[in-house]
């Protein structure tokens, strides 16, 4: 089973993913997390890409689909921030990266941007901490930080692209059946009860 999760940023899509896959003995692909391990590991294309990610800004389309690829279970995925247009949802669909069910984290856009003002997040085993679940002092050995693409400046461009580039994936997905919408402004428990419910699991 492939399971797709799309939501603006912070709207908790991220912990439930990691969360769902955990307990349900799934493999959690975040694309984010991917990115920025290629960074950290100073990958040969890690140049390319850190410029565009710390303004919250989209890697050109085959990129996210080779490194989702990469990383599929034959457990079942579920799969956090790819795909991020229709054309990458198409070139999945292309290379039989086939999606059961797309669930969609509805949160109004003040709450996002609370939310993504609070992020912080450990940069080794990449937990998420906010409003909801506060960091501790230290995660691994060190202080959860801001990721650069959550800092104030970068925000009003994530938005903005989550608006032009992955909103008319909703309407894609809805068109082909497989799309489940979430209220994600409820309470964390609330809302994994929820996506319990509609995953079937």
């Amino acid at each position: 089973m492939n399971l797709v999760f799309l939501g603006m940023p912070g709207s908790g899509k991220g912990t439930q993913a990691q969360r769902y896959a955990r307990e349900h003995g799934m493999h959690h692909y975040s694309s984010g997390d991917a990115y920025r391990d290629l960074l950290r590991d100073a990958d040969p294309v890690a140049t390319e890409m850190q410029n565009v990610i710390a303004v919250g800004g989209f890697l050109p389309d085959h990129l996210p689909i080779r490194l989702l690829e990469k990383s599929l279970s034959q457990n079942g995925n579920v799969i956090d921030g790819t795909p991020r247009t229709i054309a990458q949802a198409r070139m999945m669909e292309r290379r039989g990266i086939l999606v059961d069910k797309a669930i969609h984290f509805s949160l109004p856009a003040e709450i996002n941007i609370e939310r993504m003002r609070a992020r912080r997040t450990c940069l080794s085993c990449h937990s998420i901490y906010g409003h909801n679940n506060p960091a501790p002092s230290l995660c691994c050995g060190k202080e959860p930080e801001r990721r650069n693409d959550d800092r104030q400046e970068s925000i009003p461009t994530k938005l903005h692209l989550y608006r032009k580039e992955t909103f008319p994936l909703i309407g894609f997905y809805a068109a082909k059946g497989v799309l489940h919408v979430l209220d994600a402004s409820n309470p964390p428990q609330k809302v994994y009860e929820d996506l319990c419910r509609i995953i079937g699991l």
